[in-house]
């Protein structure tokens, strides 16, 4: 039995009525549900939510419980829950002040590019008007300022334009001063030196320009200190981690410490068992990528069926704005992150048909969104209403889901652009049906509606409409433009013109065979929805989201004009790319978007492979080929995408039609390593052991060669992990870090079920 066998079993456990708080005194807990009980599980070793302790001023036994349960939700990015137990805390004991300070802070999900000050301000200004017996603390006054520094709109007179969006940087600045402070006036307050870490990566959010910036060095020597502490606090290990998740080989290795502890001591959160699959995707290493979702994904899912949610239905929350007791909507922003990631991770090791799945369960949680109004009217779309009353309630209905619909965009663009240029990647062994295997998602693509409009606006349900919506229509229309593009050139080899006539908008998409499926409308169209988007974010202010656009935007050009027939242009423009994308990435801050579309690298690696095999001149050729090299090369160091499905396929094929055995040898053996030998890249796969048995591989004894040089590749992210996490944790002091027990929590669970 493994042990996520076992979670249903623990789910019903219950934990005893008096809590033993260390440093924080006695919790009665009877007042609670059987589900709030188990959460509120404290321990040294591990637990769901962690070991979390507050002193406060005031002892009353039920505030304290709903604020403890509150902070663990709070420090977990749990913040449904979170608001829910603070609401609950607020109920019970309305004169637990420090009750509405936590409310105020479930609502400022800074790291997640999503704040609601006039939220905040309501409960934080409710705080302030009761008269309870007992007073805050000196500390506890600190705390609420902080949140008050925050939240506080007016207080920024010099930035013009008082608005939550024009006064972020200033408010946020404050903040991270308070933090600080809060976190050296008093240093054996574990929950202050995680807020000072948390501070620091907020404040270069809006600070730095990019990974190489001496605030995300003090945040992780905040995080290092606060270790040496204590080495399992929940804030540390959460905090710690998102400030070593950065393209910088160097910083994320150091960040394996935290991938390994936080999961081990916070095991029943959706956001603590993702977290470390940031790390693990840094390194490339996507089956403990794929491992960490997976349990994520189920910690989830149990916790919607364990009684909390009464079976997807209530009561938790059913009179607030948080979807109600909704299985599908409750805690979404874990949730779908982690499929997200989860269907990201499965496409690199080229599992194709479970990452459709994963789109497919992404479709349906926005078609349940979609299919009801706001929550606080609990009405589902009903088609048979009159057109006056139908209308409005299913515009309302598609704002409430817009941000369903953004992860489902972005998760369909993958499925379509790794597919596609992995269909289109020659210099091949597999044959036209292993082609049309890998092309599935790219071929099917013209059976997808085009991407229907998303909400731009600053408004933020789960995440803020203006980060993530823009990026996530552009994707798609970037990636069906892509697609209708190719299969136009490809299939029926035709050229498509590079503008399409004026007001292609309005007019009839056609006229003839060089508009057949409208692939130069799409791209025309396409074209102008990622160039809207780029603007957006350079309005705001992301120059990591303004690049990644200006990346969509340069690779539909390059294959416009590849489909025009024009390969030096398209690999041209696709090189262009390739340095937008490496821009980005030296741009990238904690609120960045990690996860984007196709690599400009791996897509300059690509189009200069094809052009090489449609052309005749030998020495343009080797040109292309290089190129491609340089490309994929690009695309597999730290500041990229280490292992990248297209990057290690793609540089093995342009080294071996170069002629550069000891190259294509190594990215062959790396690619064996990488990927799933029974997924769509069976056939690649083969490709890949005909070659290192052949003397082209490197001799006759090619059967040992692979299973050496496979064995290699399979080690070296584990040794790097080993080798890295035994000096950091001789760095932090921390001896016993090396357990048996902690290699098996890290490495061994890797079996057929998790996975």
């Amino acid at each position: 039995m493994t042990r996520l066998a076992i979670w249903p079993i623990l789910m019903l456990v219950v934990a005893p009525v008096s809590l033993a708080a260390d440093g924080c005194g006695g919790l009665d807990i009877s007042v609670m549900e059987p589900w709030e009980q188990r959460l509120m599980h404290q321990s040294e070793g591990t637990s769901e939510l962690g070991r979390v302790c507050f002193v406060t001023a005031d002892t009353d036994q039920v505030g304290r419980a709903y604020f403890i349960l509150g902070l663990k939700t709070l420090h977990n990015f749990w913040y449904d829950l979170c608001k829910f137990a603070f609401d609950k805390a607020i109920r019970l004991r309305p004169d637990f002040q420090m009750a509405y300070w936590g409310r105020a802070m479930c609502e400022s999900q800074l790291i997640w590019n999503s704040e609601s000050p006039k939220n905040s301000n309501h409960y934080l200004s409710q705080g302030r008007s009761r008269n309870p017996k007992t007073k805050l603390s000196p500390r506890e006054e600190e705390y609420y300022h902080a949140a008050e520094v925050l939240n506080n709109v007016t207080m920024c007179n010099s930035v013009g334009t008082l608005t939550p969006e024009g006064t972020r940087a200033c408010r946020i600045r404050a903040f991270g001063d308070r933090m600080r402070l809060l976190a050296d006036s008093y240093p054996t307050d574990t929950t202050a030196q995680a807020f000072g870490v948390l501070g620091y990566l907020a404040v270069g959010s809006v600070e730095c320009k990019g990974p190489q910036c001496k605030v995300f060095d003090q945040a992780r020597a905040a995080a290092r200190k606060a270790y040496e502490a204590d080495p399992t606090f929940s804030g540390t290990l959460h905090y710690g981690m998102h400030a070593h998740d950065f393209p910088v080989y160097s910083v994320y290795s150091e960040g394996t410490v935290y991938a390994i502890k936080y999961p081990e001591y916070v095991n029943g959160t959706c956001h603590s068992l993702h977290m470390p699959s940031h790390i693990w995707d840094r390194q490339g290493n996507f089956s403990l990528g794929i491992l960490s979702n997976t349990k994520s994904i189920r910690s989830a899912d149990l916790f919607s069926q364990s009684g909390a949610l009464a079976f997807n239905g209530g009561p938790i929350g059913k009179n607030s704005t948080d979807h109600g007791g909704k299985g599908f909507a409750f805690n979404a922003g874990n949730i779908y992150h982690s499929l997200e990631y989860l269907q990201y991770e499965k496409l690199m090791r080229c599992e194709f048909a479970p990452a459709r799945q994963l789109v497919a369960r992404m479709a349906f949680a926005k078609s349940q969104a979609v299919s009801r109004l706001p929550p606080l009217q609990g009405h589902m779309v009903n088609h048979s209403k009159p057109m006056s009353e139908f209308a409005p309630t299913l515009g309302s209905a598609l704002v409430q889901a817009t941000t369903y619909t953004q992860w489902l965009y972005r998760m369909q663009a993958r499925q379509v652009l790794v597919s596609m240029l992995l269909y289109l990647m020659p210099f091949g062994e597999g044959g036209p049906m292993a082609a049309q295997a890998a092309g599935l998602d790219h071929l099917s693509s013209p059976l997808l509606s085009l991407p229907q409009p998303l909400s731009w606006a600053p408004e933020a349900t789960v995440y803020s409409h203006q980060v993530y919506s823009p990026q996530s229509e552009a994707g798609l229309w970037q990636a069906l433009a892509l697609s209708r593009l190719i299969i136009a050139r490809k299939s029926l080899k035709l050229t498509i013109p590079l503008a399409p006539p004026p007001l292609f908008r309005d007019s009839v998409c056609g006229g003839g065979d060089t508009y057949e499926g409208c692939a130069g409308e799409m791209g025309a169209w396409a074209r102008e929805v990622v160039g809207e988007a780029s603007e957006v974010y350079k309005r705001i202010g992301m120059k990591h989201e303004q690049l990644q656009m200006d990346n969509l935007q340069l690779q539909i050009d390059s294959v416009r004009y590849y489909a025009a027939g024009d390969l030096e242009s398209a690999v041209q423009k696709a090189q262009m790319s390739s340095q937008t994308t490496e821009e980005a990435m030296h741009n990238l801050v904690p609120t960045s978007t990690s996860l984007m579309f196709i690599p400009g690298t791996a897509f300059y690696g690509i189009m200069s492979l094809m052009a090489a095999a449609e052309t005749m001149d030998s020495n343009k050729r080797n040109s292309y080929l290089k190129s491609s090299i340089e490309g994929f090369s690009s695309c597999l160091q730290p500041l990229g995408r280490p292992n990248h499905l297209l990057c290690l396929l793609g540089k093995a094929r342009a080294a071996k039609a170069l002629g550069d055995k000891s190259t294509a040898s190594s990215s062959y053996s790396a690619f064996m390593a990488s990927v799933a030998e029974d997924g769509e890249c069976a056939p690649s796969v083969a490709e890949a052991r005909k070659y290192l048995n052949s003397k082209g591989g490197g001799g006759d004894d090619g059967d040992s060669k692979i299973k050496t040089l496979a064995a290699l590749y399979v080690s070296i992210p584990i040794a790097v992990v080993i080798v890295v996490s035994c000096g950091v944790c001789f760095h932090f002091g921390y001896k016993k870090y090396r357990s048996k027990r902690e290699l098996d929590n890290a490495f061994l669970s890797l079996d057929m079920e998790d996975s």
